[in-house]
C-alpha cells in the first residue's frame, strides 16, 4: 500500500503543481473537459465565436480555469482509481487470457454501413432542422436554441439506433443487442470498478496535452452552457450530458458500429479499437481531449466485448459525463 500511496501523491503533484501551469492557467486541471456528446454543426449565427455575451466564448488561447487549488474530487477519484486500476492489472496479468477476448461470443445483425451512414446523417439534419424552424428567435434566446438543438440531435440518434438494432439483431434487443438490465447489479458493479480503472489514464493523458499544448484548450460548448447558461438551460444541458447522451451514444457506437465491426472483422480487439478511433475522432471541437477519449473508448467497448451487455457501458459512460461536469462547476469561475 505504500508503493500505491507514492503513485497517488506523485500524480497529484505532477497533475496540481501551480507552478509548472504556467501564467494563465496555474494548478488548472480539473479533468478532461469533453462531455460525450458529439457536437452539433452549429449555423454560423449560433456558432460558439458568435454567442451571445451571456455564454463566453472558448477557443485556442481562451482561460477557462483561473489559479484553482487542487479539487477534492479530483484527488478522491484518482486515488480510488488507481487503486482499481493496479487491483486490475494484477488480476489480468495472472489470468492474461480475459484480454484476449476470444472466448467471448459474437452477436448476430444484418447492420451495415447504410444504417451507420443514415443515422449520423439524420443526426448531422436535425439540429438544422431545429435551428430553421426557430430562426425568428431573438438573440437573447441563442443559449435556449442550441440546448434545443443538442436536444433534437440526440433524440434522433437515441431513437433511429433503437429502431435499426430492432431491425437487425434477429435475437431482440435484449439477447442480441445487450440493451439488458438481467444482471444489473453485477453490471453496475462492472460498470463503476471500470469507470474507476480507466479514470487515472483519461485525467493524465488530459493533464499532459493540456500541458504541452495548452493553447489548444477548449471546452466543450454543454460545459459552458451548463456553467454560464442561466435556469432552466444550464439544467437541461447537464441532463443531457449525463443521461440521454451516454445512453444514445452507447447504442450507436457500441451497440451498432461495435457489433457490425465484429462481424466483419471477426475480432473483438479489431472492432473495439476501429470503434474507438472514430469515437475519439467525433469529438475534434475538443481536439487535447482526443487521446484520453480514445482510452476511455477502449474501455467501454472492452467491457461490452466481455460482458456482451451495454448496462456496464452505459454506466462508465454516464459516470464520466457526471463526475466532469461537477468538476468543472466546482473549479472554473464563471463568465
Amino acid at each position: 500500500m505504500n508503493i500505491i500511496s507514492l503513485m497517488i501523491l506523485a500524480l497529484s503533484n505532477a497533475m496540481f503543481s501551480a507552478g509548472d501551469a504556467g501564467p494563465d492557467r496555474q494548478g488548472a486541471f480539473a479533468a478532461p473537459a469533453a462531455v460525450l456528446v458529439p457536437a452539433m454543426p452549429a449555423p454560423d449565427a449560433l456558432a460558439v465565436g458568435a454567442a451571445p455575451t451571456t455564454m463566453p466564448t472558448t477557443g485556442p488561447g481562451a482561460t477557462i480555469h483561473a489559479q484553482q487549488p487542487p479539487n477534492k474530487i479530483n484527488l478522491g477519484i484518482i486515488s480510488l482509481g488507481l487503486i482499481v486500476m493496479i487491483f486490475w492489472t494484477l488480476r489480468r496479468l495472472a489470468n492474461p487470457r480475459m484480454l484476449l477476448l476470444a472466448d467471448t461470443p459474437g452477436r448476430p445483425n444484418t447492420v451495415n454501413v447504410g444504417h451507420i451512414f443514415l443515422i449520423f446523417a439524420l443526426y448531422l439534419a436535425m439540429p438544422r432542422i431545429v435551428y430553421v424552424l426557430g430562426g425568428g428567435l431573438a438573440v437573447g434566446e441563442a443559449i435556449g436554441l442550441q440546448v434545443v438543438m443538442f436536444s433534437a440531435g440526440i433524440a434522433v440518434l437515441l431513437a433511429a439506433s433503437l429502431m435499426t438494432a430492432w431491425r437487425t439483431f434477429p435475437l431482440g434487443l435484449s439477447r442480441g443487442l445487450g440493451l439488458s438490465m438481467r444482471h444489473w447489479f453485477y453490471d453496475s458493479g462492472r460498470g463503476v470498478l471500470a469507470y474507476l480503472a480507466v479514470v487515472p489514464v483519461c485525467y493524465g493523458l488530459a493533464w499532459l496535452m493540456e500541458t504541452l499544448l495548452p493553447e489548444f484548450r477548449k471546452d466543450h460548448i454543454l460545459l459552458t452552457i451548463i456553467r454560464d447558461g442561466g435556469w432552466p438551460w444550464n439544467f437541461i444541458a447537464a441532463g443531457l450530458a449525463i443521461i440521454p447522451g451516454p445512453l444514445a451514444e452507447e447504442l450507436f457506437f457500441r451497440g451498432l458500429i461495435q457489433s457490425m465491426l465484429r462481424k466483419y472483422l471477426a475480432s473483438a480487439w479489431g472492432a473495439i479499437l476501429m470503434t474507438s478511433l472514430i469515437f475519439s475522432l467525433m469529438h475534434l471541437g475538443t481536439p487535447l481531449y482526443i487521446p484520453a477519449l480514445l482510452v476511455l473508448s477502449i474501455a467501454l467497448g472492452y467491457n461490452y466485448e466481455r460482458c456482451g451487455r451495454l448496462w456496464p457501458s452505459i454506466l462508465m459512460h454516464v459516470a464520466f459525463n457526471a463526475v466532469n461536469i461537477l468538476i468543472f462547476i466546482t473549479t472554473t469561475p464563471a463568465a
